[in-house]
C-alpha cells in the first residue's frame, strides 16, 4: 500500500477512497455472477498493488480478459483465473463445476470461449457502470472489448511499463478457488484524486 500511495502521490483519504471503489467494483461483479452463471461467487479479501499492464497480462490467454473503454480510452481490465473461468462457464452451460483444479485443464471449445467472453464482459461492464462511472463524474458510453484466443490483447490493453492499480480478490465458486484481478487505468486514479 505504501508503494501505491507513493507511486500516485495518494493521501490516506485518497487511498481509502480507491480501496472503496475497488471493493464496490468487486461487489457489483459478485452480484452479477449469479445472474450469468446461476450460482453465487464468494470472495475473501481484496488486495491493491501497483503494477503494469504487461505483467498483469503476461502468461494468460486472451480469453481470460475483458476490458471496458470510453471515448477517452481504457477504463478497466478484468482477468479471470483459468480454473475459475472454467467453473463459471460450466455453470452457465448447466454443468456442475469440475472441482478444484488449477491451470488450463482441457482446451475450451469455441462455444465455451464465447460463453466466458459474454460472462466476463457483462459483469465487468455492470461493475464499471455502477462503481466507476459515477466517480468519473460524467455519463459516457462505455464499450466492452471481448477477447478470444486469436485476439490481440495489445490492441486494447497498452503494453509497456505504464503503472496501473491492480486489485486482486480470492474467490470461490462452489468448490473451485481462483482469483479475479482488475487493472484500473491511471486516469481513473487521477480522476479519483480530483474528487476527494
Amino acid at each position: 500500500m505504501a508503494l501505491l500511495a507513493e507511486t500516485y502521490g495518494l493521501r490516506s483519504e485518497e487511498l481509502n477512497q480507491l480501496k472503496l471503489v475497488a471493493k464496490r467494483l468487486l461487489d457489483e461483479i459478485r452480484e452479477e455472477i449469479p445472474r450469468m452463471a446461476g450460482r453465487p461467487l464468494r470472495t475473501a479479501g481484496l488486495g491493491l498493488r501497483v503494477g503494469n499492464f504487461s505483467s498483469f497480462s503476461a502468461g494468460h490467454r486472451p480469453r481470460y480478459f475483458a476490458a471496458v473503454r470510453d471515448e477517452n480510452g481504457l477504463v478497466a481490465v478484468m482477468r479471470t483465473d483459468p480454473a475459475l473461468a472454467r467453473a463459471l462457464v460450466g455453470a452457465a452451460m448447466g454443468r456442475r463445476p469440475p472441482g478444484a483444479q488449477g491451470g488450463e485443464g482441457e482446451p475450451m471449445s469455441l462455444l465455451e470461449s464465447e460463453v466466458l467472453s459474454a460472462i466476463s464482459s457483462a459483469v465487468l461492464l455492470r461493475g464499471v457502470n455502477r462503481a466507476i462511472v459515477p466517480m468519473l463524474g460524467v455519463k459516457q458510453a462505455m464499450r466492452v472489448a471481448r477477447f478470444n484466443d486469436t485476439a490481440d490483447l495489445g490492441a486494447e490493453i497498452p503494453a509497456g511499463g505504464q503503472q496501473v492499480v491492480i486489485a486482486t480478490a480470492e474467490c470461490e465458486f462452489e468448490d473451485v478457488r481462483g482469483s479475479l484481478a482488475f487493472a484500473l487505468a491511471p486516469r481513473v486514479v487521477a480522476r479519483l484524486r480530483a474528487r476527494v
